[in-house]
């Protein structure tokens, strides 16, 4: 769409992603809100300077002839914090004041001033040149004549520099404004150097929005031919922010450490996984045959309120990363400006700034830490251990490459629950997940449903066959739905297959799926 500015109605093309966003006209250099509609009233925010131009042939302003020129489309400085402004100002051009003479009508006594003034003037002149003696009249010479020679002051040569300073109206845009200087004509042969690629990290990490924007200006202006280069320098910048945002993370985490806080939310916690992982244990048809379904519920809201603290204690665990310091959300604004930068090196339209989360565990990530408190001992820290352990293995089961987002999801449940009563996240292994695709498939295409394979194999045979080096510790088999949902749902429900997913020694797992068959393989493998 195109709206006009408010100060110099020049048209401005924009896009109905700036709207809401900060703008600026590069013609009279006016501040305002883009707005939504092209017709509504635009907010200014900081009034510019309507720029005139004054012809050198005529001091007076008149109309603009065809063919003389017009004024030039302003380029749009769009957003202040997730959107950094892209286009060049355009150079302002200088009136120069020419000085207004004013006549008066003189009067006859003037005119006799003027005429004594020149023959003094006159006078002085005559004396300097000719090397005369000047008579003085000495109070302390009783009455003698004293003769003093008149002397030359030394004549000064003019200076050069402020002379042509002078006669320049016109300013010039000063180099330390600019990280370097962008060739005008295609025709100009311009080479990145290596003093151009240091100014543009400096200005890159400047806190002064006008130099970053620089750098943003004269790289759109070299084009595609340097994107990479940008990206680069870019990245640099973005992971010096990064660190420096884990940096006063990790400040904050020092200042904040409360023991008793952990300790209560660790011995709250604890009371209720015993109770929990004992219940979750239990043959229910077996011990309680008349009763098994109420004592399903009551292990329910065991299970339940056992997550519930095991968070509590988590976050007691954690400590606070500063989202309310502003020097925080300084640092999450400048990364979301060089975000959007990249993400124009790399030609993706779409953008989305990061949470300060999000950034604030990259930066943990890159500096290869965790924002948790390094001070715990006993069963506090063999409690901070498994935790750290089972982070690290969600990481792991998330990134992999290989299965489906479907094995993922039901593994997923499975450690939630292992992890809020004290066991360990099982680990998603390849052999495992190979032997268990194996028999869902061989049971989908032989129709049948068996532990022992078709031809005879048993779960512990078919995991050493997949090339599992591990400990066999249980299998469990579904039927009736391709959603592992429903699968987790009927192994959660049945005594034994519950069991087999919540064994104190299992921490390695594999899935297979063919169509609603699905075989869930558990095993244990050294650390």
């Amino acid at each position: 769409m195109q709206i006009h500015c408010p100060i110099c109605s020049t048209s401005i093309d924009v896009s109905e992603d700036h709207a809401g966003h900060k703008g600026r006209c590069v013609n009279c250099s006016t501040k305002f809100i883009i707005p939504n509609d092209p017709e509504g009233n635009i907010e200014i925010l900081e009034r510019g300077e309507t720029i005139q131009t004054q012809s050198e042939s005529d001091s007076s302003a008149g109309p603009m002839e065809e063919g003389d020129g017009g004024s030039r489309a302003p380029a749009l400085n769009v957003p202040a914090l997730n959107v950094p402004a892209l286009n060049v100002p355009a150079a302002r051009s200088y009136t120069a004041v020419r000085p207004q003479v004013h006549k008066k009508s003189g009067a006859p006594m003037g005119f006799v001033f003027i005429v004594a003034l020149v023959l003094a003037v006159g006078v002085g002149v005559y004396f300097y040149l000719s090397d005369k003696k000047i008579t003085i009249a000495d109070a302390n010479s009783n009455g003698e004549t004293v003769e003093k020679k008149a002397v030359k002051a030394p004549i000064k040569a003019p200076n050069k520099k402020s002379k042509i300073s002078e006669e320049v109206n016109a300013p010039e845009v000063s180099e330390s404004t600019v990280p370097f200087k962008v060739p005008i004509s295609e025709d100009e042969v311009f080479e990145f150097t290596d003093e151009a690629r240091d100014r543009s990290l400096e200005f890159l990490a400047s806190n002064d929005q006008e130099k970053r924007e620089s750098v943003y200006t004269a790289f759109r202006a070299l084009g595609d031919n340097y994107k990479e280069t940008y990206e680069g320098l870019l990245r640099i910048i973005r992971n010096k922010h990064l660190i420096n945002l884990n940096d006063k993370s990790s400040a904050i985490k020092k200042s904040k450490v409360v023991p008793e806080d952990i300790k209560n939310a660790y011995q709250e916690w604890k009371d209720v996984t015993t109770t929990g992982l004992n219940s979750v244990m239990t043959k229910w048809r077996e011990t309680e045959p008349e009763e098994y379904k109420a004592k399903y519920l009551e292990m329910d809201e065991i299970v339940k309120n056992a997550e519930e603290l095991y968070s509590g204690m988590v976050k007691a665990m954690e400590v606070s990363q500063g989202s309310e310091d502003e020097s925080f959300q300084e640092l999450v604004d400048l990364i979301s400006e060089l975000d959007y930068e990249i993400a124009w090196s790399l030609g993706e339209d779409d953008f989305s700034a990061s949470e300060m989360n999000d950034l604030l565990n990259e930066a943990k990530s890159l500096a290869g830490e965790k924002d948790i408190v390094d001070s715990l001992s006993g069963e506090l820290g063999k409690m901070q251990s498994i935790y750290l352990s089972n982070i690290e293995i969600e990481t792991h089961n998330a990134q992999l490459n290989w299965g489906t987002s479907a094995y993922k999801k039901l593994v997923q449940q499975i450690n939630i629950r292992r992890v809020s009563l004290g066991l360990g996240a099982l680990r998603l292994d390849q052999t495992l997940t190979v032997a268990s695709e194996v028999h869902s498939g061989d049971m989908h295409f032989q129709n049948y449903y068996s532990h022992r394979s078709a031809d005879g194999t048993t779960y512990l045979e078919r995991a050493k066959s997949a090339g599992f080096n591990g400990k066999s510790t249980g299998e469990c088999l579904f039927r009736s739905s391709a959603d592992p949902d429903a699968a987790y749902k009927s192994w959660w429900y049945n005594d034994s297959q519950r069991s087999i997913m919540f064994s104190t020694s299992s921490n390695a797992v594999g899935v297979g799926n063919a169509q609603n068959h699905w075989t869930l393989n558990t095993g244990e493998i050294s650390q």
